[in-house]
């Protein structure tokens, strides 16, 4: 039950940033890490920073990422392409704008999660282990890699309890807002499409869900995106995961 939403679910399918863990402590440090790399990489100045963090749709002047952005959902690879176009504006040549970012930048964002950038949206660990225990299968649908999203699912307690993963390097499925890879997790399940849930804090998210065809689709505020951004997209909208609940439990 999601508000006053019910809908009967066998599987509920979770986006991970900012639905599972606070996105700017995964994210805030490492991009600000990299932006500064690769100014100074390229010889850059204020102007070029600047330029760089908009492109990221991050506030230079805090390090915080912008609400209701569908860029903060793009796949890391993609966001390198965008960096080494925002390079080669600034005049540097192509592929020495394209050698800064995969020396500078994708190496801090593609470096293993470290535990204190990890940080759960309540008790994750109770919620997912209570939502097993009714007899849910739970699955992950991430735009991040599986690498990164298996260590931190280690580091939430919940790796044990995940029946399916699928991130952005997963070969043959498009990343969200396509539905690949919630058709896979309910082919995997043996589960109907109508039978899923999808969780997240971007429309990314929710046009995943639609486009799936799931039975429910729920969008959380514990991320980036405002109510009234996910509203128009989500059979219900409520402040994280733990606002659902499960009758009977």
């Amino acid at each position: 039950m999601a508000g006053g939403v019910r809908r009967e679910i066998d599987a509920v399918v979770l986006d991970k940033d900012g639905t599972l863990t606070d996105f700017h402590s995964a994210w805030g440090g490492r991009y600000a890490r990299s932006v500064t790399a690769v100014v100074e990489a390229a010889r850059g100045d204020n102007a070029l920073k600047a330029a760089l963090y908009h492109t990221l749709a991050i506030n230079a002047a805090d390090g915080r990422f912008l609400q209701d952005c569908p860029i903060v959902s793009v796949k890391i690879g993609d966001k390198a392409i965008m960096i080494a176009t925002v390079l080669h504006q600034s005049g540097v040549e192509w592929s020495k704008a394209q050698a800064i970012v995969a020396q500078h930048m994708l190496p801090v964002l593609t470096a293993p999660s470290e535990p204190h950038q990890i940080r759960g949206i309540g008790n994750i660990q109770e919620r997912l282990r209570t939502w097993k225990s009714a007899g849910l299968h739970l699955a992950i649908a991430t735009n991040d890699n599986r690498i990164r999203t298996l260590a931190e699912l280690r580091l939430l307690g919940i790796d044990d309890v995940v029946d399916a993963i699928v991130s952005a390097d997963d070969s043959g499925l498009a990343s969200k807002p396509a539905p690949d890879g919630l058709l896979y997790i309910a082919r995997t399940m043996g589960v109907s499409a109508n039978r899923l849930a999808m969780i997240g804090d971007t429309a990314t998210d929710m046009l995943a869900g639609r486009s799936a065809g799931v039975g429910l689709v729920i969008g959380v505020l514990s991320g980036l995106a405002t109510a009234g951004h996910l509203a128009p997209l989500a059979d219900a909208v409520v402040p994280d995961i733990h606002a659902l609940s499960i009758l009977g439990t």
